[in-house]
């Protein structure tokens, strides 16, 4: 389950993951999340697109006294439901 900030983060970045993926998402349903520790933390997580489809989405926060914002790095399409959410 993802918590309160992600899941935030998930839905204000839906239109630039959209933008990303080149095309809009009908359907829109986060599913599970894998988080890497770097200097703040890549959180990469699965949303369900489509009945089966899914994109895995990658989200950058970065250290609280960075002062940065978090942001939407990247997106990988044509991925499933069974699909191992992996470090891209």
């Amino acid at each position: 389950m993802l918590d309160n900030r992600l899941a935030e983060l998930v839905f204000k970045f839906r239109e630039e993951f959209e933008r990303m993926a080149g095309t809009p998402f009908n359907h829109y349903v986060p599913i599970s999340y894998r988080i890497q520790i770097v200097a703040g933390s890549n959180n990469f997580v699965k949303i369900q697109v489509f009945y089966s489809d899914c994109i895995h989405a990658k989200i950058y926060l970065p250290l609280a006294q960075s002062n940065e914002l978090p942001r939407a790095v990247g997106v990988q399409i044509n991925k499933s439901l069974g699909d191992v959410i992996e470090p891209f």
